[in-house]
């Protein structure tokens, strides 16, 4: 074997047991197939009778984002993270949410105290869903939206 060959060998060498520590690393860090390690599953369901437009907004007003949920329908977002197995509830990284009713009758959901010590039916207070453990690294969590939340809607 000459000079270049056994450095370029053992260039090649060092390269792949780089690559296979980090693939390793992944391998054991993520589980097999390289599946998040946790995974959090937020359903929407909604069962108020009405079509449902969600408007999440951030401090300054702007709007962040519409989500669309018409009646008897169910919308599903998955989050999943290495490490990180806590409550990952879609729509509370906003600053205020706006729950509107066949697009007239509007009811704005907030907390000033934190998404954990809120009271009463609030999609800002993960005590407002039904959490469902599945394994350990794997929750679930659903709000559903009743008729009563609609006539609570109605009548303030």
């Amino acid at each position: 074997m000459t000079k270049d060959m056994k450095k370029n060998f053992n260039i090649n060498y060092l390269n792949f047991r780089f690559l296979l520590v980090i693939t390793s690393f992944f391998l054991i860090r993520c589980g097999p197939g390289g599946e998040p390690s946790c995974l959090s599953v937020t359903y929407y369901k909604n069962k108020s009778g009405q079509d449902i437009k969600i408007e999440s907004y951030f401090k300054s007003g702007i709007k962040d984002s519409t989500i669309l949920l018409p009646n008897n329908e169910m919308l599903t977002f998955k989050n999943g993270g290495i490490g990180f197995c806590g409550s990952v509830i879609y729509i509370l990284t906003s600053d205020s949410i706006s729950v509107v009713f066949n697009d007239s009758i509007r009811i704005t959901h907030g907390s000033k105290s934190g998404i954990d010590s809120c009271n009463g039916r609030n999609l800002r207070c993960s005590n407002s869903f039904d959490r469902r453990q599945i394994e350990e690294d794997y929750n679930e969590y659903t709000y559903t939206f009743t008729e009563e939340d609609y006539e609570f809607a109605k009548n303030r």
